[in-house]
């Protein structure tokens, strides 16, 4: 007995030492129905798991450090935001010391929220952002229950400026947009959306897989699209996903794609397939994707690939079949191949793909380097095949025979039975390990695909651990295989954001010599006490027109859009934009007209300044409300084509020499008038001056 004081004082030494080896307590925490997920949240350590037994839980759960959050597996464990919160989960860094990297959520139901059923958001700079986020096997219903529409800020799955490695699979996205919803007017939330542009890169090494989305926008895709650094960045993986009724597109990569990989997808019910427009890095590979009966998009697009806008990223296009030629497309005008909506297009690589349309295999207006052989390519009308450069032709030959392109293709009735959906392909299994690569596609001969199965095709799953580690992804390579199929790998520089617009800033500068040969016969018109006002109005015009050609020439447009749109997200007023918006364009039309008018008042020689003056407002004006970006504008301006060019740069081209051609012509006439004419207006050349 005299020894156990002795005993336990050494045993509380021993066991109270830290360990060489410290590891960290993990647990699991249980929450069953009438509990708060949030509370076990706020109460659980780093690298805890939270497990959610069957029920309905009222809440929103923000999650800002390393955790697990899944279903216990005894029933549907459900989130419901009610349709008056926001989100079903937020995982945040907006609170400091916030940690949000490898969250982890899994097999559990959200439905009913006002915005994101999931959201990453990156809220403060001096915290870890999220980062390395899992989404598998969820269930995402009815986002944007209060049928706002307030655009991509609603999505099943949104990522908004975080960081690398996220792994989203096998969840079912069904959002609330039935073909009866028109979304036209400012556009509806996408099932999958990443946020990432130069100031706040993603990182990219996104595995996006095993997904099934419907009645959305974009199925899948991002933003920002002008960015080499947007959307989903670089050494991402889009595969094996069922999209199905989506409003857009089923797949958007639009950004610098940089070794990024979309492949054996499965789309249907959307207005386009892929978008590609633009490829700012690259190299992408879509490969083995089934593109097949679209319906026409809220913005009247119809065709399996979109492309345009000016890039030099090459995009490959393998082994995809493209199957778009059914009665209800033939009834809606019939639907493309390939579609340049923008001027401008990235390099162009495909091989061994099928195009099976209504309409034109390809619709191009103003290709790139566009390298395309050994396709099967078969238009559904003997009258169509392709548009090219403004130039129709009726078959494959006549085409060959003008471009030379599409050696080794042929136009073939072997190639009609469309092949079988994604559901026969294998679940995705892309390496891991700390030298993993994404492998470029390889392809198959060219052979009769079985007939499609009648079934809506299943996503087929796939193992979270199987996705590649998201920052150790290398540039692709290119397997042997292959070789004689994709070109020697690429190294292509990162293209600045904002390029020089030379046909843009020329017409400027023609119209600021004009406007400044005007100004010197003006001055020779006029007595020397005028001159000092007039010369004060030429020096406006000069002034106004250099400002708005480094305006134009820049495309700051774009960076006014980008600063405007975050000031609305931050100051929480994004998703009522529009109105304000249209109030602001119906301001400047009425101050545009109001300021016409009172220039009109003008008497005597003064008049002579009106046209230039009047052109010089619509051209201000016209630029300031392009800039607004309205969506029903950006429609007209953007979506219309004027032989082969949108209407936008034609408008402003013709208002900018209008003022420079206006002032000239004023001018002139005021000048063949003669001396005593201006002096008899009561501000000319006095006759002492005129002799």
């Amino acid at each position: 007995m005299l020894f156990a004081p002795v005993v336990i004082v050494l045993l509380t030494i021993v066991f109270s030492r830290p360990s060489s080896s410290p590891s960290v307590q993990v647990s699991t925490v249980t929450v069953s129905q009438g509990e708060s997920i949030q509370a076990a949240v706020d109460q659980a350590a780093a690298g805890d798991t939270i497990s959610v037994h069957a029920g309905v839980y009222g809440e929103q759960v923000t999650i800002d450090k390393p955790l697990t959050v899944e279903a216990f597996g005894d029933g549907e464990a459900i989130v419901d935001g009610e349709c008056s919160r926001d989100h079903g989960f937020l995982v945040t860094n907006n609170l400091a010391g916030s940690n949000p990297v490898g969250v982890t959520l899994r097999g559990l139901t959200v439905r009913n929220t006002k915005n994101a059923s999931v959201l990453f958001l990156a809220a403060r700079p001096d915290s870890p952002i999220p980062a390395r986020g899992t989404v598998d096997g969820m269930s995402l219903q009815n986002f944007d229950c209060d049928g706002s529409h307030s655009g991509q800020y609603e999505a099943g799955v949104a990522s908004w400026y975080s960081g690398p490695g996220f792994v989203v699979t096998n969840n079912v996205i069904a959002g609330p947009y039935g073909r009866g919803t028109d979304c036209s007017d400012d556009g509806c939330a996408n099932g999958i959306w990443f946020k990432s542009n130069d100031s706040n890169p993603s990182g990219g090494g996104h595995y996006i897989a095993g997904n099934r989305i419907s009645d959305v926008w974009d199925g899948i895709g991002g933003e920002e699209e002008g960015s080499p650094r947007g959307t989903l960045d670089r050494n991402s993986v889009v595969e094996n996903n069922v999209i199905t009724s989506c409003h857009d597109d089923g797949i958007q990569s639009e950004g610098g794609n940089l070794n990024n990989v979309i492949r054996n997808n499965d789309i249907s019910g959307c207005g386009t397939g892929v978008a590609i427009a633009p490829v700012g890095t690259g190299p992408l590979t879509v490969e083995g994707n089934y593109i097949h009966d679209l319906v026409m998009g809220d913005l009247e697009n119809l065709f399996c690939f979109k492309v345009g806008s000016p890039s030099s990223g090459l995009a490959r296009l393998i082994n995809n079949r493209c199957v778009v030629n059914s009665s209800a497309e033939q009834g809606e005008g019939g639907a493309d191949g390939i579609h340049q909506t923008d001027p401008g297009m990235s390099p162009m690589y495909l091989r061994n793909n099928v195009f099976y349309v209504s309409r034109y295999v390809y619709e191009i207006f103003e290709p790139a380097d566009f390298d395309s052989q050994s396709n099967c390519l078969v238009p559904l009308d003997d009258d169509y095949f392709t548009e090219w450069e403004g130039t129709p032709y009726a078959s494959l030959a006549a085409f060959q025979q003008a471009t030379g392109l599409e050696q080794g293709s042929t136009q073939s009735e072997a190639c009609n039975i469309p092949p079988a959906p994604t559901s026969a392909l294998p679940a995705a299994t892309a390496p891991a390990g700390p030298a993993t690569t994404v492998a470029s596609p390889t392809t198959q001969p060219l052979a009769t695909p079985p007939p499609a199965s009648t079934s809506e095709p299943e996503a087929p799953p796939v193992s979270p651990t199987s996705a590649p580690d998201a920052l150790s992804l290398a540039p692709s390579s290119t397997p042997a295989a292959a070789a004689d199929l994709l070109p020697p790998p690429t190294t292509v520089p990162i293209r600045a954001d904002r390029d020089w617009r030379l046909e843009v800033l020329l017409p400027y500068l023609l119209s600021s010599v004009l406007c400044a040969f005007a100004g010197v016969r003006d001055l020779a018109l006029v007595s020397r006490e005028e001159r000092p006002r007039r010369l004060i109005f030429w020096l406006i015009v000069g002034g106004v027109l250099a400002a708005l050609a480094v305006f134009a020439a820049t495309d700051a447009q774009r960076s006014i859009g980008d600063a405007f749109r975050d000031e609305a997200q931050s100051e929480g007023w994004y998703s009522i934009r529009r109105p304000i918006q249209a109030t602001v364009v119906i301001l400047i039309v009425v101050a545009a007209d109001a300021t016409i008018l009172l220039a009109m008042r003008l008497k005597g020689a003064k008049r002579r300044y009106l046209p230039p003056f009047i052109a010089l407002v619509f051209l201000c004006s016209f630029v300031v409300i392009r800039s607004l970006s309205l969506h029903q504008i950006d429609a007209v301006l953007f979506e219309g084509h004027l032989l082969g060019v949108s209407w936008s740069d034609p408008i402003e081209i013709s208002a900018t020499l209008a003022v420079g051609l206006a002032a000239v012509f004023s001018v002139l006439v005021a000048a063949s008038r003669g001396p005593a004419a201006e002096g008899a207006s009561g501000d000319g050349v006095s006759g002492a001056e005129a002799r």
